[in-house]
């Protein structure tokens, strides 16, 4: 009989010992490297300024955040996407070395593509507001523009470095 899947088929690797504690019995992934402690490290700082300049830009008065949907969905989008991918990387900083499969599966796989997703959207937010702005013009608030863009290139960025340093980690 084949494994079960689901949320709870991690639960299938756990075994009672003689003691009566649960024991996990999976397979675990070594990270292949000195530096694993720099790299959290890292990642921790780039993932914190993604999030950040994507919440500031959020409280920016740029002239397509008031109500502009091409600008409101992508943002919105990107900011729920940064929160999945700290999310992840919480659980690559708190897995431990060696890692338990389950944790590597939520964390060191989904990074990439969570970093990925939220800097896409960052930069379609800031596409939307050029195209806001080019066809509404600025309404006084070329500042707003700006920095608008600033933050959400810079939290495009700082995702990718994020996917880029994750994927960059060998673990075994």
């Amino acid at each position: 009989m084949g494994k079960k899947k689901g949320r709870r088929a991690y639960l299938n690797d756990y075994r009672r010992n003689e003691q009566g504690a649960y024991e996990y019995g999976g397979r675990r992934y070594s990270y292949r490297g000195t530096d694993l402690r720099r790299k959290k490290f890292l990642l921790s700082a780039l993932c914190a300024a993604a999030c950040a300049a994507m919440a500031a830009a959020g409280c920016i008065p740029a002239p397509g955040m008031g109500n502009c949907i091409y600008v409101l969905l992508p943002y919105a989008a990107g900011l729920a996407a940064g929160g999945g991918m700290c999310l992840a990387l919480y659980r690559v900083c708190t897995g431990g070395d060696p890692m338990k499969a389950y944790v590597f599966e939520a964390g060191v796989q989904k990074l990439p593509a969570r970093a990925a997703v939220t800097a896409v959207c960052a930069v379609l937010a800031s596409a939307g507001e050029i195209v806001f702005a080019a066809r509404s013009g600025f309404g006084g608030r070329g500042p707003g523009f700006a920095a608008f863009l600033f933050l959400e290139l810079t939290a495009a960025c700082s995702a990718l470095l994020v996917r880029k340093n994750i994927q960059k980690m060998h673990w075994i």
